[in-house]
């Protein structure tokens, strides 16, 4: 369950943190998992895996240049304890077709009017 958890969703948080959703100028053009990983430390004795549990994903690199983004993540008990960290890298394309000469620059930034 950790596992499919960790996965749903984890490198979305890539294309929000340059703000590319499909609503967006230019909008999100593709999002795909290269890999994923989970580390598990010790699940507490008294885990109770039909409780909530959080997992706080964080965006460490989103280049929309070369397409690429990693993702990092925590995924803690229901009572606070840690038992998973989490890593992802994926695919993070903007769609910039019809932009005309607005488009990415060096460093993944977009120019001219293109606004995220």
């Amino acid at each position: 369950m950790i596992g499919y958890m960790t996965d749903f969703q984890f490198i979305g948080t890539a294309a929000r943190s340059v703000g590319l959703t499909s609503a967006s100028k230019p909008r999100l053009g593709m999002l795909a998992t290269l890999d994923h990983t989970t580390h598990f430390y010790p699940f507490p004795p008294d885990l109770d895996a039909s409780r909530p549990m959080l997992h706080v994903m964080e965006a460490a690199i989103t280049d929309v240049n070369s397409g690429r983004g990693i993702v990092r993540g925590l995924v803690y008990t229901d009572k606070g304890v840690l038992i998973a960290v989490t890593s992802q890298e994926g695919v993070v394309r903007a769609d910039t077709r019809g932009m005309g000469e607005r488009g990415v620059t060096e460093g993944g930034g977009f120019e001219g009017k293109a606004k995220l």
